[in-house]
C-alpha cells in the first residue's frame, strides 16, 4: 500500500511517501506558507521514487492538535487530493506521531530499546499554553497514559517530570531552560504519521475525505 502522509500541525511541516508504513521519501518545509511547498513537494517525492499520483492508495494527515491555520491547510489539501482520486484517509493525532518520533529517535540514540520510559510530546499552542500528552514505551508499542490537552508550560513540566520530551514546544524558554529536562531532536514527523496511517488502514478505520475534521482542543 502506497500512502502519502502530510503534517502541517506546526511551522515545520513535512510530507512523506511510504510503502506499507515504511518511508520511501520525505521532505520537510523550510518555513513559510505550507500552501506554497506542499503540492510541489508531493510531486518531487513521487518523481524521486518513480511513482505518480495514480499510484497513491490512500492518504494520512495530521489532524491536530496544533496550529489552527496549519491544520486547516493540511486537511483541506488532503481532502482535495483524496476526493479527486477517490481514495480514503487516515486521521493521525499529532501527539501520537510526535511520541512515535521520540521513541524512534531514542531507540537510535540508545542503540537499543527504551521500554518502560515515559514520553512527553509537546506542541507550542501559543497564548502561553502548550498541547501535550504522555505515553509509555511498551514491548507492544506506545500506550497513551494521558490524553491530549492544553496546559501551561509549568503544568506540563510538573506532569512530565522524568519523561523524554520532544516537539516544538521545547523551544519555549521555560521548558528549554528547565534543569534536568531530557529533550530529543526529532526527524520530520510525517514519517511517523505515515506508519500510524498504515496501521489505521490495516485496521479498517480509514474514513472518506469529507469526514476529516481538525482536533483543536480549544476554541480557535
Amino acid at each position: 500500500m502506497i500512502l502519502v502522509a502530510i503534517d502541517t500541525s506546526t511551522e515545520q511541516g513535512s510530507i512523506a511517501i511510504a510503502r506499507d508504513g515504511v518511508t520511501l521519501a520525505v521532505e520537510a518545509s523550510q518555513g513559510g506558507s505550507h500552501t506554497v511547498w506542499l503540492l510541489a513537494a508531493l510531486d518531487r517525492l513521487l518523481r524521486d521514487v518513480g511513482l505518480g499520483r495514480d499510484n497513491i492508495d490512500g492518504f494520512g494527515v495530521v489532524v491536530g492538535p496544533g496550529s489552527f491555520t496549519g491544520l486547516r491547510i493540511g486537511i483541506a489539501m488532503t481532502k482535495g487530493l483524496a476526493a479527486a482520486s477517490g481514495k480514503a484517509c487516515a486521521p493521525v493525532v499529532s501527539l501520537d506521531a510526535i511520541a512515535a518520533a521520540i521513541a524512534a529517535a531514542m531507540g537510535s540514540a540508545m542503540k537499543g530499546d527504551c521500554t518502560g520510559r515515559i514520553l512527553a510530546p509537546v506542541i507550542d499552542a501559543r497564548k502561553g499554553e502548550v498541547y501535550f500528552a504522555l505515553y509509555k514505551v511498551e514491548k507492544s508499542g506506545l500506550r497513551r497514559l494521558r490524553e491530549p490537552a492544553p496546559a501551561s508550560p509549568q503544568e506540563f513540566l510538573a506532569a512530565s517530570a522524568g519523561a523524554i520530551v520532544g516537539g516544538n514546544g521545547t523551544r519555549l524558554p521555560v521548558i528549554a531552560d528547565h534543569p534536568g529536562i531530557e529533550i530529543v531532536a526529532l526527524p520530520p514527523v510525517a514519517q511517523q504519521a505515515a506508519a500510524i496511517a498504515f496501521s489505521i488502514f490495516s485496521a479498517g478505520h480509514q474514513v472518506p475525505p469529507e469526514e476529516l475534521e481538525p482536533i483543536y482542543l480549544r476554541i480557535p
